[in-house]
């Protein structure tokens, strides 16, 4: 564009260019720069946000993973113990379990003994009225032998170390004066039994879904 010549005339275009780009300026600046950083703002806002949440999903992933793995110690520590502790009864007999037992560790020393059935009792009794049923309960049997002294602290000895939730509850010792060496030992062992006999096959589905569970989860944080 050509200026005119008149001095004038040329400020008075210079002045509406100066007020052109004003209003250019101004019209940038509220209609596309203020907008753009109330976006970017909130943009921010938004991921800032966003960054929170997946920072405690995190968290939260790491938590259930440890609670998973908490789990499954206990059931496992669980399972140990049931295993190794916990008599079961075998052909729905405690006495013959109990008898197994006994006997092995008899046999192992040249003993002859004879165990009977004691009975099923209540470890704590359960609250009245309540339904909470205790989940352990102590069977008993009770032995008789005749042995000498140092035998019957060796069996008993055996079978508490074997067993360390044994318990041998009672022992009665009669002397027999034709005999010195030998004398009448009666004594009651109790072990713990469960409540719900099916429960050793319990803690094994519990265990193996907690198991899968913690697969499950631990792939899809993986991914």
């Amino acid at each position: 564009m050509k200026l005119p010549t008149d001095k004038k005339q040329r400020m008075q275009i210079f002045a509406l260019i100066g007020i052109g780009a004003a209003i250019l300026i101004y019209v940038l600046f509220s209609f596309v720069w203020t907008p753009f950083q109330a976006k970017k703002k909130e943009i921010r806002e938004t991921i800032a946000q966003l960054t929170d949440q997946i920072d405690k999903a995190e968290a939260e992933i790491r938590l259930m993973d440890r609670d998973h793995r908490a789990n499954i110690e206990a059931l496992q520590k669980i399972k140990e113990l049931s295993d190794r502790c916990i008599l079961k009864p075998r052909l729905t007999s405690y006495l013959l379990a109990a008898r197994d037992i006994i006997d092995k560790h008899a046999e192992n020393m040249g003993l002859t003994l004879e165990v009977k059935e004691g009975g099923i009792s209540d470890i704590i009794s359960a609250p009245s009225g309540g339904k909470t049923v205790p989940p352990l309960k102590i069977y008993t049997a009770y032995v008789t032998m005749n042995a000498g002294y140092n035998d019957a602290v060796r069996l008993l000895r055996a079978l508490e170390q074997e067993n360390e939730l044994l318990c041998v509850s009672s022992v009665s010792i009669l002397g027999d004066s034709s005999k010195p060496d030998t004398h009448k030992i009666i004594f009651y062992v109790q072990w713990p039994i469960w409540t719900d006999s099916s429960m050793s096959d319990k803690l094994n589905e519990m265990l193996k879904a907690a198991t899968e569970a913690a697969g499950i989860q631990g792939g899809g944080h993986a991914k």
